[in-house]
Parts: structure tokens; C-alpha cells; sequence
């Protein structure tokens, strides 16, 4: 199964419908929920991390860290479960049509928080010390995309 919306992939199509389509509450409990909400708050924002951290051809454990560094930022009032967070994030495979989408639906939101994505994006793409060609090509396209919609970072 592949979630369209963000690229995410899973190989257990009964436990996606049971934790994504029906979110059934009786899987996982307070913290399971906490962990949705948290989903729910940020999806855009990581299917533009996630984007970014693999357009060079591979998604380092670095990057990783530094997406679950910028959802601790982003989501610390709920207590969620980083484990599952952290396996959420691994099966992410946005493509460039989920990237530009991503940033269309943000494009609304406050600048302190697109200032907060600017930040994170940057923290992602130089986690594993390398600033590939085609990451500083993408940054520079989602700086453009939002300047578009008078947001400047």
C-alpha cells in the first residue's frame, strides 16, 4: 500500500487500514493517539523533510535524527511515541509532486512556523555533512515556491 498523499509505504495493508484509514483508537492507546495527532500536525512539513533528505539518493540515519529533532520541536506538548514516530518517518517516500504539494498546503500557515520548517529543512540537509547539488537545488525551489506566496525565509 502507498499512501498517495505523502509516499509513504507499507508492506501490512490490514495494519495500515487499521492505524491510518480507520485510526482506530483501541490500537496503542493514549500514546498511539498522541502519536496521530502529532502525524497530523506536521504531515506536510515531513513529506517536504523527508523529500529533501533523500533527493540525494539516500535517506542517512542523520537526516533522520534531525526530521525527529524537528517533530520533538514542532510536537512537544504530546507525549508520542518516538519509536513509531521514527519508523513513520523511515517508510516516507515522497516524490517532487508530494514535495511541491506539501508546500502549497503550508504556504498559508504562520511565518514563524514556515520560519521553523526554513530552520528544519536546513538542519536536515546538512545532518549527514555533505550539502548535496540536489538538495541546495530543492531548498532554493521551496524558498521560491513560498516567495511566491509573499513568504520569505
Amino acid at each position: 500500500v502507498i499512501d498517495l498523499a505523502t509516499g509513504e509505504t507499507f508492506d501490512d495493508a490490514p495494519w495500515f487500514l487499521r492505524h491510518h484509514v480507520a485510526l482506530d483508537p483501541a490500537v496503542g492507546g493514549a500514546k498511539a493517539e498522541a502519536t496521530r495527532r502529532a502525524i497530523e500536525r506536521v504531515r506536510p512539513d515531513l513529506a517536504i523533510l523527508a523529500f529533501l533528505a533523500a533527493c540525494d539518493g539516500s535517506f542517512d540515519p542523520s537526516e533522520r535524527d534531525a526530521i525527529l529533532d524537528y517533530i520533538r520541536a514542532r510536537c512537544g506538548d504530546l507525549d508520542y511515541d518516538r519509536t513509531r514516530l521514527a519508523g513513520y518517518v523511515a517508510r516516507l517516500h515522497p516524490d517532487e509532486s508530494c514535495f511541491f504539494a506539501a508546500i502549497e498546503t503550508l504556504a498559508g500557515r504562520a511565518d514563524a512556523d514556515l520560519a521553523a520548517l526554513g530552520q528544519g529543512a536546513v538542519a536536515v540537509v546538512e545532518a549527514d555533512g555533505v550539502l548535496d547539488a540536489a538538495e541546495a537545488k530543492f531548498i532554493a525551489a521551496m524558498r521560491e515556491a513560498l516567495a511566491a506566496h509573499g513568504v520569505a525565509l
